[in-house]
């Protein structure tokens, strides 16, 4: 996320596009709180996020408004979370901006997580994302959702449920390796595989 970033970021200056440097900056700053957990870099998300706010930048509102949940969600500064993401569905609502609502989704399953201390009430959710992504023909944020409704499934024994939904969803995103989202859901699908019973005598 960072090198990405900060390669938007540099094209985005040599070419004159300021909105979009912003977005960057909101993305390199989403990506140190989260690398880092410290809640005192989320003056750089929320900065970016004003600068991208005064030029008129409803059109990115879902998106940039998704990367300071994800901020929050990593800090724990989770205050105003749930008013964001009624925010960004209203704007979705609003300007036909659905790109992000498999996200949003997903993201209310990760604040009922954080809420709760547990997966129990955060289930529907990322059931809910899963759908709206495949809907949306988004493999990507249909992973994302699939990786955290295994873990609810994983928390209670529900392990072959759980290793089907992953397989499913890493099946359609090809290669991938490198990516995080790729690498967490590997990881877990290594941890899901069914136990078999061991044959009688």
């Amino acid at each position: 996320m960072l090198v990405v970033s900060e390669r938007l970021i540099a094209i985005c200056e040599e070419q004159g596009f300021d909105m979009w440097r912003s977005f960057g900056g909101m993305l390199a700053g989403t990506g140190r709180v989260i690398l880092s957990g410290d809640p005192s870099l989320m003056g750089e998300v929320l900065d970016a996020g004003r600068e991208a706010a005064t030029m008129g930048a409803r059109a990115g509102l879902p998106f940039m408004t998704g990367l300071v949940v994800e901020a929050q969600l990593a800090t724990g500064l989770l205050e105003a979370t749930e008013g964001l993401l009624d925010m960004v569905d209203n704007v979705a609502e609003e300007t036909g901006q659905r790109y992000w609502s498999a996200e949003n989704m997903r993201l209310r399953g990760e604040l009922r997580c954080a809420v709760d201390g547990s997966t129990a009430g955060a289930e529907e959710f990322f059931r809910k994302a899963m759908v709206i992504a495949e809907e949306q023909d988004s493999a990507p944020s249909a992973l994302r959702a699939a990786t955290r409704l295994a873990r609810a499934l994983l928390d209670r024994g529900e392990r072959a449920e759980a290793d089907a939904i992953l397989r499913r969803a890493r099946a359609r995103i090809e290669g991938g390796e490198t990516l995080r989202d790729v690498r967490e859901a590997e990881a877990l699908l290594a941890s899901a595989q069914p136990v078999e019973n061991p044959s009688p005598g």
